[in-house]
């Protein structure tokens, strides 16, 4: 998990990255084949994320990308749950969640 990434590098300075870019939220739509519950589960485990991150910084600048969109009609068939939609719902919460953090958040596909 993320969560497990990121912990060491709380107590371990000498490994720490100077940069992550990191994110998520496609694989999450797919496990769950577009739940509820999932998307309620990312929007906690990221509430829970953001204290680790942003004691991370400012050693290590954090950049949080945001999911692309989709071309639904070119996905493969076992990932026709992921739409447009639900990338937007998990791109929202994420910068609604990282709002406020030392987090900063990468769009360039929503430019």
């Amino acid at each position: 998990t993320m969560y497990d990434i990121y912990k060491p590098w709380q107590e371990d300075f000498s490994t720490r990255p100077s940069l992550i870019v990191t994110g998520s939220g496609l694989w999450a739509i797919k496990l769950s084949n577009a739940s509820i519950d999932m998307f309620y589960g990312y929007e906690r485990n990221l509430t829970y994320l953001v204290p680790i991150l942003n004691s991370l910084t400012p050693a290590t600048k954090i950049l949080w990308v945001l999911q692309d969109p989709v071309q639904t009609e070119k996905l493969d068939p076992s990932k026709k749950m992921i739409t447009n939609e639900q990338i937007d719902m998990y791109n929202k919460a994420a910068m609604d969640v990282l709002h406020g953090s030392k987090v900063l958040i990468w769009s360039s596909s929503r430019l």
